[in-house]
């Protein structure tokens, strides 16, 4: 009785074929979107760190060449006695930090405070929009003035026009 049911399960080669064929042809096209899908998200994933780390060196030289030139103008402004008479500043103190920030946009604010307290500061409203909305300067208006007293609690408060 068993010899008689083998003997009706017969396949044949062309079905045997076909189904070789179509299991090869699946598995190298599983194995080859696998291959692919891993390839591709290891060279995006490499590209994308590639790009974070220039983006993260450029930053990095910008912000050092910033930090240079703040230092180069703080050390410069240090050594100037002159900024000073009878500790308050002079007008050619202002025009020489208006001068310093015309020439570097980075800066928006130059101030010197001083040990008895006393603070001046020379904001320059050009450097960007917002700055000119928080203090309601008018489109004329170039520069703040910022004086502070710490004897009188005094804080005054002047626009400058670009002259």
């Amino acid at each position: 009785m068993f010899k008689g049911s083998l003997k009706k399960f017969r396949i044949s080669i062309h079905l045997t074929l076909l189904s070789i064929f179509i299991l090869a042809t699946g598995l190298t096209a599983t194995i080859a979107i696998g291959l692919n899908y891993y390839f591709s998200m290891s060279i995006a994933s490499d590209s994308a760190q590639n790009s974070f780390q220039m983006t993260a060196k450029y930053t990095r030289d910008y912000l050092s060449s910033i930090d240079d030139s703040a230092t180069k103008v703080t050390s410069v402004l240090s050594q100037n006695a002159s900024l000073l008479e009878e500790n308050t500043l002079t007008a050619s103190s202002y025009q020489a930090f208006a001068q310093i920030m015309a020439t570097n946009p980075i800066f928006y604010s130059i101030y010197i405070g001083q040990s008895n307290g006393d603070f001046n500061q020379l904001i320059n409203l050009d450097a960007s929009p917002l700055i000119r909305k928080q203090f309601s300067a008018s489109i004329k208006d170039r520069w703040l003035k910022v004086s502070s007293s710490a004897q009188s609690k005094l804080q005054t408060i002047e626009y400058l026009d670009k002259s």
